[in-house]
Formats: C-alpha cells, structure tokens, sequence
C-alpha cells in the first residue's frame, strides 16, 4: 500500500494522532515542537490539519496486517521497557527488522501469485513489486541506521560487510562452476572466485577453489599442505596453501582485540606476499590476482571493481578492515573519486543504485 503523504510547509513537522479503533490520522504541523510527546488521546484529525491522511489498519491484508501488529507489539513493549529502566535499542531494532524482513517474504509471495494469476489486474504484480522494494529500502535504512548508531564500538568495517552483503550485493552464481567436468577451464571460474573475495565471501569463495581440479587430486591424496617447503610443490599444494590462507584470515570482532588483530594481519599479509614472491611462475594467474587482492593491492581493487560503491566494500575488506566510523567518509570520497558520480554525501552509504540489490 502506497500513501501520498501530506505537504509541509518550511519549518514544519510532521505529526500524527490516533483516531476512533485502529485510525491513525498523519498530518502536517507548523506548530508541532521537534520532539514532542503525543498522548493519542484525540479521536478526530486536529483542527485544521488539512491534507490528512487517514490510515485504517483494519484495511491492511496479508502481510501488511501481521506487519502492522507485530510493529505494535515490539513497540509496546519499548514502552513498557523505557519505563523500567535501561532499554537494549539494539536488541528492539533488530526485532522492527525481523518483522519488516517477515514481510517482504510475504509480499514476496503475493508478487509471485500475481504473477500466476491470469485474472488478477494487470498491473497488481507491478503495483506488488513496487511495495516489495519500498520495503527493501525499509530495511536497508533500518539496518544501516542500527549499525552506526546502536552498534557497540567504533569499529564497523565487519558490520559494514554484512550489511552490503544482505542488501546491496547478490551472491555469485557458483554451482554452473562446481558442477563443472573441469570448473578452472570454465571462462567465469577465476573472474567469480576474485569477485567472491571481493564482496567477502570467503567461505563461498573457499568453495569454488575446492572444486578445482589440482586441488581435488591434491585433496585426496591427504598430503599435507607444504607450500613453504624447499623443492617444487605441485599447483594443487599451492592452491591448498591458498585455501589455507582464506581459512586463516583475521577477523576483528571487538576493540579489545585491535593489538592482537593488527599483529596477526601483519603476518598473515606477509604470508600472503610470500606465497606469491617463491611461487610466481608456478601460480595460476587467477591465483596470484586473488593474492593480489587478499593483500589489499589498490590496482588489483580498481581493476576488479566497477563501481564505486563495489570499491568501497572491497576496500573495507581488504585495505581497512580496522575501519571506524569517522574514518569512513574518507573512504567513500576516495572510491568516488575513482569512478565519479555526481556529488554525494557520505551518508549516501545506501548507494546510488535503484533497488537495495541492484547496485554492484
């Protein structure tokens, strides 16, 4: 369902009073005071709140109704909860998700039955479709929003990866690869595992390397992996070694871990440089670009990237995995720079593309 909202004048706020049941009266105020505490003891739209908009949620159907009652619930129970003391914002705010998440999933399947209903309007599973991704954006918002105001910490470079990789970034269709005779010869095999490392999918990325080949031959023979041994390893020991490495990657999780994790990165990048200085010529060039980008190599990123928005998460996973939040207009000035776009703020973290999963 798709309000059109009242108009507000400069200066104005936008208000709201509950009405007789369940009516819900949303109107422009130019008196209202930011911050104001509504009683919803008004059972009429206020004196002239003129262009109203009367919502009756005894109308809404399907997911819309569940949405709306489970969106009540939670927030009853915040009220109930701010009452008694300290309130855990986070804990309530990934509830508001889950529901709003619960919905989509809803509207998902209304769309689809639409769709396969000769009789139904013409324009209901677009109409459906639309709603779907207004309430993608919902989320999108909501999450962002939790993360750098709820989030304990300063440091968000994790956060901010899963957040893009549940909204913004589509996974790599990988089993056309797996399935394959010989999934290295296939021309998408090293383009998708880089991209796969490149939005921080390591355990899918970890996958499709296991299905090559040298590896698998390597694999059965139970042989452990000795890449930095003397002699000449075979490729399938050495992809082993790079397997080992995505495996063994760091991760911060708390501040309290920073010094330990800046130490462990260090010599994890070292391993990693290490592996492609003895093994140039003996690595597939696939393998020594996924090197490349493992170790945070700007030209490596600027080349498997096409977007700006695609650069800032392989640059938050790869070049700054301590990234904190003051740091990352930075980085977003940075990757627009390389790919320009009109002028942005920072806060346009939610990207430029048209739909939540249609941007990288």
């Amino acid at each position: 369902m798709s309000l059109r909202g009242p108009a507000l004048a400069p200066g104005g706020f936008l208000n709201f009073r509950w009405g007789a049941g369940d009516e819900l009266f949303v109107y422009g105020d130019e008196g209202a005071r930011e911050g104001a505490r509504l009683d919803g003891a008004d059972a009429r739209a206020p004196a002239g709140a003129g262009g109203s908009v009367a919502l009756r949620f005894h109308d809404l159907s399907g997911a819309r109704r569940r949405l709306a009652a489970q969106l009540h619930a939670t927030f009853a129970r915040l009220q109930a909860a701010a009452t008694e003391g300290e309130v855990q914002l986070r804990q309530y705010s990934r509830e508001y998700r889950a529901s709003v998440r619960e919905c989509i999933d809803g509207l998902a399947a209304e769309e689809a039955a639409a769709r396969r209903d000769s009789t139904a309007r013409a324009d209901a599973a677009d109409d459906l479709a639309a709603e779907l991704e207004q309430h993608e954006w919902a989320e999108c918002i909501m999450h962002l929003a939790e993360i750098f105001f709820l989030e304990p910490g300063e440091y968000v470079g994790e956060a901010l990866v899963r957040w893009v990789q549940l909204h913004v970034v589509e996974p790599a269709a990988t089993a056309p690869l797996t399935s394959a005779l010989v999934p290295e010869q296939h021309a998408d095999f090293w383009p998708t595992f880089h991209r796969l490392l490149l939005h921080g999918r390591m355990a899918e990325a970890r996958e499709l390397l296991g299905a090559h080949t040298q590896l698998r031959a390597h694999a059965a023979l139970g042989a452990p992996v000795r890449a930095g041994a003397d002699g000449e390893p075979s490729v399938g020991e050495l992809l082993g070694y790079l397997d080992l490495l995505i495996e063994n990657r760091p991760t911060l999780s708390s501040a309290d871990q920073l010094l330990d994790f800046r130490g462990h990165w260090r010599a994890w990048l070292e391993d990693a440089a290490m592996l492609g200085r003895r093994h140039e010529r003996d690595l597939p060039a696939g393998a020594l670009t996924a090197l490349r980008i493992l170790r945070g190599d700007e030209r490596a990123l600027l080349e498997g990237t096409g977007g700006w928005t695609s650069l800032v998460l392989a640059l938050v996973v790869h070049a700054q995995p301590t990234l904190r939040r003051s740091e990352l207009d930075a980085v977003v000035n940075y990757a627009i720079a390389q790919f320009p776009v009109r002028a942005l703020p920072c806060a346009c973290l939610l990207y430029t593309s048209p739909s939540p999963r249609d941007g990288l």
